[in-house]
C-alpha cells in the first residue's frame, strides 16, 4: 500500500500563521485539561472551564458519552465498547472539542470552521453514493456559526474526512468470552477501507487537492493525510492516555483553525449555489501570446467538471467547459484543466513542463489560417497559489508536506512515478498544481 508512517504529518494540519498558530495551541490545551477534569467527574470551575453554566454541563454530558471507550483498559472499565458504541463515543469526543472552542474563541480567525461528526451511532450509507459501502463516522466541514451538533444527513460532497473504525477485542455476543486479533492486521484493514472510501471524495468535491482520515482501531486512533502519490499516516493516538488525548484535541482545533488549502481545499476553485443558478468558478491569470501572465487574476464559470477525479493517487485530473461569462455558461467555449503535473526538480523540469508546451503551441499555431488544424490554445493558467503567513506559495507536493518530509521521502523521487503500482519505496514524487484554460472547447458527440 501507498502509505507511510511519520508522525511529522501532526504538524501538517497547524496554521501556516503563526499567531493562528498560537492561539490554536492555547486553545487546545485549555480543552485539553478541561477534558481531563471531565473525564474524572471533577466539577471544576477553574478558569480554563467555559464561562456558561449550561455549556458547562453540556461538555460534562458529553464526556460521559466517550469515558468508557477512552477508559477501556483501566480496572473500572476492563472491556472496549463494541464497535458501534465507539461510533458515537467519538463523536461526542468531537462535539466536546467544538463546543468549547466555539465557546472560548472570542474572536476566531478568518476562514476558521467546524467540524462535526455524524449524528447516529451507527454506519450509514451517504445519500450521495453510487456504491453500497456504508461509512462509520465522518467530518463534515461546517461553517462557525453553524449550531454544534452532529450532522443528520451526510454526503461525499459535504465530508471532509472519512473514519472507518475497527475493534480489536472481540467479545462473543453473551460476554462471555474475550480475544485479540492480530492489531496490525486490523490497521491494515482499516486502511484499505478508508482508501476505498476516501476515493469518492474526490469524485464528489471537485476542489479537493489532497484529503485528510482517521482510522480508530480500538482506542488506538491515526491521522493520514492523502496526497497525490502517498498516505503520510501518523503513528497511534492512544485516546486511553492523557497524552493520546491531549495530541487528538490538537489536531481537530487545528484543522479548525488552520487556513482552507491545510485542509486540502484548492482557494481558486470554488463551488457557487443560489436558487437560480448553481455552478462553478476557477480563477487563475491571463497568459498573452507571448507568454506573460497577467497581474490580476480572472475568473471562468463553469458547471461542472467533464471529467472527474475518481481516483485516489496519480494526477487528479479534472476537466472544466467553462465560459468567461457567467451568463454563457451554458455555452462554454473554454476547457479548464487542473492536474497534479510530475515535474523533475531544477531547469530541466520546468524545460518539460506541460505549460511551457502550451505556450510555445500557442506562438506557432494562434495565427494560422488553416481550417482543418485544431488544436489546444493557451488562454490562462499556471501554478495554483496559496497564501501563507510569508505571502503568496506555489502549491506543491513540497508545499503540502514542508522542508522535511519533501527531503526525507524526495532524494529518490524519479526513481517511482507511478503510484498506482504498489512500491516498499518510501519516496514522493514531486508535482506541481497547474490549472491550464485552453480554447476552444469542444463538443460532446450525441449517438
Amino acid at each position: 500500500m501507498h502509505f507511510i508512517d511519520d508522525d511529522r504529518v501532526l504538524a501538517l494540519a497547524e496554521p501556516t500563521d503563526g499567531k493562528n498558530r498560537r492561539v490554536a495551541a492555547a486553545a487546545a490545551e485549555k480543552i485539553s485539561t478541561f477534558m481531563e477534569q471531565a473525564l474524572s467527574g471533577s466539577e471544576s470551575t477553574s478558569p480554563r472551564a467555559p464561562a456558561t453554566p449550561d455549556t458547562t454541563g453540556e461538555l460534562h454530558e458529553l464526556a460521559a458519552g466517550f469515558r468508557k471507550w477512552t477508559s477501556a483498559r483501566t480496572e473500572g472499565f476492563p472491556k472496549m465498547p463494541v464497535e458501534k458504541q465507539i461510533y458515537s463515543a467519538f463523536r461526542d469526543l468531537v462535539l466536546f472539542v467544538m463546543r468549547f472552542l466555539k465557546d472560548i474563541m472570542i474572536d476566531p480567525p478568518e476562514g476558521c470552521c467546524l467540524l462535526l461528526p455524524y449524528s447516529k451511532g451507527s454506519d450509514f450509507k451517504p445519500v450521495d453514493s453510487n456504491e453500497s459501502d456504508k461509512l462509520d463516522q465522518v467530518l463534515v466541514v461546517c461553517g462557525w456559526d453553524s449550531s454544534v451538533a452532529g450532522v443528520v444527513q451526510a454526503k461525499y460532497a459535504d465530508t471532509f474526512a472519512v473514519v472507518e473504525v475497527k475493534r480489536v477485542e472481540k467479545v462473543s455476543f453473551d460476554g462471555s468470552s474475550r480475544a485479540f486479533r492480530d492489531g496490525g492486521a486490523v490497521l491494515l484493514n482499516a486502511r484499505q477501507q478508508l482508501v476505498r472510501y476516501n476515493r469518492q471524495i474526490y469524485e464528489h468535491q471537485h476542489n479537493r487537492m489532497f484529503t485528510w482520515g482517521l482510522t480508530v482501531c480500538d482506542s488506538l486512533v491515526r491521522a493520514c493525510l492523502f496526497g497525490p502519490d502517498r498516505v503520510l499516516s501518523s503513528e497511534d493516538i492512544d485516546v486511553a492516555t492523557p497524552d493520546g488525548r491531549r495530541v487528538l484535541v490538537r489536531l481537530l482545533v487545528n484543522l479548525c483553525l488552520c487556513e482552507e488549502s491545510r485542509r486540502g481545499y484548492i482557494p481558486t476553485i470554488q463551488q457557487h449555489e443560489n436558487a437560480d443558478v448553481r455552478y462553478w468558478t476557477i480563477r487563475c491569470n491571463r497568459i498573452s501570446s507571448s507568454g506573460e501572465k497577467e497581474p490580476e487574476l480572472a475568473t471562468f464559470y463553469s458547471r461542472g467538471p467533464a471529467m472527474a477525479a475518481d481516483r485516489n493517487f496519480g494526477r487528479h485530473t479534472r476537466g472544466f467547459p467553462a465560459a468567461e461569462r457567467l451568463e454563457e455558461i451554458d455555452s462554454p467555449t473554454l476547457f479548464a484543466k487542473v492536474a497534479w503535473h510530475y515535474v523533475e526538480r531544477g531547469a530541466a523540469g520546468e524545460q518539460r513542463s506541460e505549460l511551457q508546451h502550451l505556450s510555445r503551441i500557442r506562438k506557432e499555431f494562434e495565427n494560422s489560417t488553416d481550417p482543418d488544424l485544431h488544436v489546444p490554445l493557451l488562454q490562462a493558467g499556471g501554478l495554483v497559489a496559496v497564501s501563507t503567513d510569508g505571502g503568496w506559495q506555489d502549491m506543491t507536493t513540497d508545499a503540502i508536506y514542508g522542508p522535511e518530509i519533501s527531503q526525507a521521502y524526495g532524494e529518490r523521487q524519479d526513481s517511482v512515478v507511478d503510484a498506482d503500482e504498489d512500491t516498499e519505496h518510501a519516496c514522493i514524487p514531486h508535482r506541481q498544481l497547474v490549472v491550464a484554460v485552453m480554447s476552444p472547447c469542444g463538443v460532446t458527440l450525441d449517438s
